[in-house]
């Protein structure tokens, strides 16, 4: 393989881990906001082990072939640490901003769409309210006389000779 082929691969590796550091803060914020219990931890580490691994093998293979080459690897790990210590930190602050401000957006807009149908069933709910207020005593009185009248008819069926003998 020749030297300039090489130099793209290793460049191309190299951000392939950049974009595996990337991913990591992803989910670092997502865990950090989020606070998910244990088990949804160690589904997500599930998940992102899974995901970045098939993503490297994809990119590996594409790149050259599946060859594991000693230079692959390196640019692969040297990527990852790169954006760890030069970018995580402020790449990982405003992940955090972005996803406060994107949660209070829908949060926002969930209260907003709330609102709007209080404003469009106040009008029938309402009255409907007082309806069901002023027809809920005729409406016990009648659930108390069929209640009474239903046992009357029992207390006098189970009289009758021969009922279940």
């Amino acid at each position: 393989m020749r030297l300039e082929t090489q130099i793209v691969i290793f460049l191309v590796v190299f951000l392939l881990g950049v974009t595996v550091g990337l991913a990591f803060d992803i989910q670092r914020v997502w865990r950090s906001t989020m606070r998910p219990k244990r088990w949804a931890q160690n589904l997500m580490d599930g998940l992102f082990l899974l995901l970045t691994g098939g993503v490297v093998i994809l990119g590996v293979l594409l790149l050259n072939w599946g060859e594991p080459r000693f230079y692959v690897f390196f640019g692969l790990i040297l990527g990852f640490l790169a954006y760890r210590w030069l970018a995580s930190q402020v790449i990982f602050s405003v992940l955090v901003y972005l996803f406060n401000l994107t949660l209070r957006l829908v949060i926002t807009v969930w209260n907003l769409v709330l609102r709007m149908v209080a404003v469009v069933t106040t009008p029938i709910a309402v009255p409907l309210r007082v309806i069901i207020k002023r027809a809920r005593r005729p409406l016990n009185r009648l659930k108390r006389v069929a209640k009474s009248g239903v046992r009357r008819v029992y207390i006098m069926w189970k009289k009758l000779p021969g009922f279940l003998a």
